[in-house]
């Protein structure tokens, strides 16, 4: 990914940082449970081991953004210009934290496939007060494999029935869809898209949306 968007035509300049968990070499789970702390919101109902996301944004905030600044000025005389948060499923909820609650830590909010559904959909009130405070921009990915996926080769009647059942259930596509109708009328955001990645779904769709994203926000800004 990174050799490919070297090879664009573009004069703009980028660094990534990449913001990860040690997982065991043992471990079951591809993931750390640590994501659920760090990316759902605070908010009634949230279990012990959710609600860390304001403590994670501040994190970014008061240590990992003065140390990337100081870092490119100390090797390359340079100044942070434009930044922005990509985020996925927990990930991309934070986004939609950070974007509804904290609305000048970034210029721009990636979120790819956002897990609105996450605490009775508890994102939405945030939506809400953020609406009716009346510039970010925001840029959310979402697929139609999300709430239809495709048969896996191998994968029985059963579990295939299982999975399908589930994705519906969390309703990710018909979610973004409605959250970005209603963000259309909001006098608080630049700029606002959308984009659907057919044949997706929520663990392919990562890359298709990073390099999407990355593109769009070192390229193309602000023509979204």
């Amino acid at each position: 990914m990174h050799r490919h968007l070297c090879m664009r035509s573009s004069d703009t300049q980028g660094i990534v940082v990449a913001i990860g968990y040690p997982i065991p070499a043992d471990s079951r789970f591809l993931l750390s449970a640590r994501r659920t702390r760090d990316f759902t919101p605070p908010a009634h109902g949230a279990s012990g081991h959710e609600g860390g996301a304001d403590v994670f944004l501040s994190f970014l905030q008061n240590k990992v953004k003065p140390l990337v600044a100081r870092r490119l000025y100390e090797t390359r005389g340079a100044t942070l210009g434009r930044e922005a948060l990509f985020g996925h499923s927990y990930g991309g909820l934070l986004s939609l934290h950070a974007l509804f609650t904290r609305t000048d830590m970034f210029h721009c909010i990636l979120a790819s496939s956002p897990s609105i559904w996450w605490n009775e959909s508890y994102i939405l009130t945030e939506e809400r007060l953020f609406q009716e405070v009346q510039e970010e921009i925001e840029c959310q990915k979402k697929r139609d494999e999300e709430q239809n996926p495709t048969r896996r080769r191998g994968e029985g009647n059963d579990e295939y029935n299982r999975r399908l059942r589930r994705h519906r259930g969390l309703q990710m596509v018909d979610n973004v869809i409605t959250m970005h109708s209603r963000l259309q009328e909001s006098t608080r955001l630049d700029h606002l898209a959308m984009r659907v990645y057919d044949g997706e779904d929520h663990e392919s769709v990562v890359a298709c949306s990073l390099n999407r994203g990355l593109a769009t926000f070192l390229d193309d800004w602000p023509l979204i």
